[in-house]
């Protein structure tokens, strides 16, 4: 729990404050199983977590708007057996010390308590669009009717997304977070950092990701995803999560990876030569990268469209590939036709939060939302040349490269959260010297 109560209190409240009636019904995940008798580490839903700070699988929360307003948990209770076996548990007491809720019922009691709970509402609040919740719901509708002897076969639920109104929320960081989102980018940028050291030829993929995974758990801190460390050609796979193969002299290796630290993210992409020193042709296509970063992460201000900074990096990316060769044509009808998708298919970035792609991550890439102060999010542009790309010089193919970093917007423009990893060209090849 990374937070007080009363911060939990207040999200709720919050919440309550944007339904202005009816009843919201936001559940947790259970274990899931890895196989056979092993499960997956358990991750609370992060919308539920936002609201209530726990993180123990099979609870349900649930929030009456109104008058009357009050917060309803559900949560599995203490068992001494089962601890004993996997771990302590918080119980109905705990969970409420946690999370500041008005109210705390076993889990196995919900089916009892939410006919009754939802007995004079008519505004239901679901989790996601098309929720599995909605069946039961009704069947909880019908149980109402059945008691009070007025039954009807109708739908009697107006349902809406819960979490439409979450993600605006979350959108804008408050301090607390912010704090943990500032932590967990130092540790990975760190880690990286520490792994740019350890590389050379001969090197797998898979050491450099044990470095990380040292570094990330000396800070109780894990993945926030699954970590990418692609020598060679696998950067040009945008996803690449393999991390099985030789770093060979000569190569590129692209490293995406985050920690995540009490369920808040970071985000951080660095690009270097396997054997410290960058060649000419990687040179060229890094500074390019580089420029556009550079270029957009100036830009990232309050009043901003992101999607401008988009267009902009594509414009910088584009002019540098019609310079080197690999585009030929007009600098405008090449942007116009899209042509840089071959080489730059992605978007610029994403928010970052309790998720790693956090919410409004699509509205800001569509330019639906100026940026703003509290919001954080990254900035990642990159050149990604197939290594079976006839069209270009055999020079060229099989470079891939993306810089990212997380930044805060702040009042008059923007911190860079990720800084302490280094990228411009003479300061990577400084670092891999030591």
């Amino acid at each position: 729990m990374p937070f007080s109560a009363q911060i939990y209190r207040e999200r709720r409240r919050r919440l309550a404050e944007k339904t202005r009636e009816g009843i919201a019904i936001i559940p947790t995940a259970s274990e899931q199983i890895r196989s056979r008798d092993s499960d997956f580490p358990f991750r609370p839903v992060s919308y539920f977590y936002y609201l209530t700070g726990f993180a123990e699988p099979e609870a349900v929360l649930v929030i009456i708007a109104g008058e009357h307003e009050r917060s309803i948990l559900f949560c599995l209770k203490r068992d001494i057996k089962e601890e004993q076996w996997f771990g302590h548990r918080l119980g109905l007491e705990g969970a409420k010390k946690v999370s500041g809720v008005d109210e705390v019922y076993p889990i196995s009691s919900l089916d009892k308590e939410m006919p009754w709970l939802l007995m004079d509402q008519r505004v239901v609040y679901l989790p996601g669009e098309t929720s599995e919740w909605v069946e039961r719901i009704k069947n909880w509708f019908v149980d109402i009717q059945i008691a009070m002897g007025k039954f009807r076969l109708h739908d009697q639920g107006d349902y809406r997304n819960a979490y439409d109104l979450l993600d605006e929320m979350r959108l804008i960081k408050q301090p607390e977070e912010i704090s943990l989102l500032r932590q967990a980018a130092q540790i990975s940028a760190y880690a990286l950092n520490t792994a740019m050291r350890a590389c050379s030829p001969g090197v797998a993929e898979y050491e450099l990701e044990a470095v990380l995974a040292h570094k990330f758990r000396r800070e109780n801190s894990v993945y926030a995803f699954q970590p990418i460390v692609a020598g060679g050609k696998n950067a040009c796979i945008l996803h690449y999560i393999e991390n099985n193969c030789l770093l060979k002299n000569g190569d590129l290796v692209l490293m995406d990876i985050g920690c995540e630290l009490d369920c808040y993210a970071s985000d951080i992409s660095r690009t270097f030569p396997v054997n410290g020193k960058f060649s000419r042709e990687q040179k060229i296509i890094y500074k390019i990268v580089l420029a556009a970063q550079e270029a957009a992460i100036k830009r990232v201000k309050p009043g901003n469209n992101f999607f401008d900074l988009h267009r902009m990096a594509v414009r910088i990316i584009t002019a540098g590939l019609i310079k080197h060769g690999l585009l030929t044509g007009e600098l405008e009808r090449l942007i116009k036709d899209k042509a840089y998708m071959r080489f730059f298919m992605h978007s610029l970035g994403h928010c970052v939060g309790l998720d790693t792609h956090d919410s409004g991550s699509k509205e800001i890439r569509d330019g639906q939302q100026v940026l703003r102060p509290g919001m954080v999010l990254t900035v990642e542009p990159g050149i990604y040349i197939q290594p079976d790309d006839a069209t270009v010089d055999l020079k060229w193919r099989g470079i891939g490269i993306r810089i990212e970093d997380t930044v805060l917007v702040t009042e008059s423009g923007c911190e860079i959260l990720t800084a302490a990893a280094p990228k411009k060209i003479k300061d990577i090849e400084f670092l891999m010297r030591q």
